[in-house]
């Protein structure tokens, strides 16, 4: 007789880019401006530099921390700040997912 050997499979962390979008409200706009917000369980503190880039775009860091105020990654961009924070999520294992459209029939 057969045994019924079901693996479970282990589900990834992930957040939804329109999450991050919606918490960051288009970005930072002064210099040195920082924000702090939670995207799901995740508390995350995005910063903008002091200068530009050599190309004149600025450059964000976003810093993940765990629920005791730790630094748990961070990542430096000069692209926006969506993108920003999806890196530093990436990098502690959070994948960021987009929502399909489904079509009408």
């Amino acid at each position: 007789m057969k045994k019924n050997s079901t693996k479970q499979k282990s589900r990834k962390p992930f957040v939804y880019y329109d999450t991050i979008r919606n918490q960051t409200r288009g970005g930072l706009t002064s210099p040195g401006e920082q924000k702090r917000m939670r995207i799901g369980k995740y508390k995350v503190s995005v910063e903008r530099a002091q200068r530009l880039d050599r190309y004149g775009n600025p450059v964000h860091t976003a810093s993940v921390y765990d629920d005791y105020g730790h630094l748990m990654s961070s990542y430096r961009s000069n692209g926006p700040v969506e993108h920003t924070v999806s890196g530093a999520l990436r990098r502690i294992g959070v994948e960021t997912k987009r929502k399909t459209i489904k079509k009408r029939r």
